[in-house]
């Protein structure tokens, strides 16, 4: 009876789609990419991050623009950071972090696989006055992650392009 309840549930989660967060299934035919930074507009961490995400789907990077299929431009990235939380004391205790990165797809010959777009991360961080020290550690951590999240979402954008087409 219980192996029976595992295979349904198994069947039901695969049958509506349902898939790992991190993980995007990218066709094989998107392959030998080229990372345009138009403009030197976005963070050189972004690309490595993105070139990181990339090569885990089994994509290759090319940088020579004439040996790719396909163009990834960047057109330009913000990152902010808000204080949303004062102490008594008037000392910033909260903040909100937001990372934005503007991008289009375009094959080789030139047609636009996906207009320009913008993905937009939010972060909640709060800071703590006795380990001013790991605030800042935090702060790249939570920088590094909210580039990850963009180049996984920008992939999986990609990814519902291509599986439409």
């Amino acid at each position: 009876m219980i192996k029976k309840l595992i295979l349904y549930c198994a069947i039901l989660l695969t049958s509506c789609g349902f898939h790992l967060r991190g993980i995007v299934n990218l066709p094989r035919s998107f392959n030998y990419v080229a990372i345009v930074n138009e403009n030197q507009h976005v963070s050189p961490s972004f690309i490595q991050t993105l070139k990181s995400t990339l090569y885990e789907q089994h994509v290759n990077v090319v940088d020579d623009p004439s040996k790719a299929k396909y163009f990834i431009i960047l057109l330009q990235n913000r990152f902010n950071q808000v204080l949303t939380n004062v102490a008594a004391s008037t000392v910033p205790r909260q903040y909100q972090l937001s990372y934005s990165v503007q991008f289009q797809v375009t094959e080789n010959k030139g047609a636009v696989l996906l207009p320009a777009q913008t993905i937009t991360i939010l972060r909640e961080v709060t800071i703590n006055n006795d380990r001013i020290l790991g605030s800042k550690f935090e702060s790249d951590l939570i920088e590094n992650e909210m580039h990850q999240n963009a180049a996984t979402q920008l992939l999986a954008r990609i990814s519902a392009r291509l599986m439409s087409l």
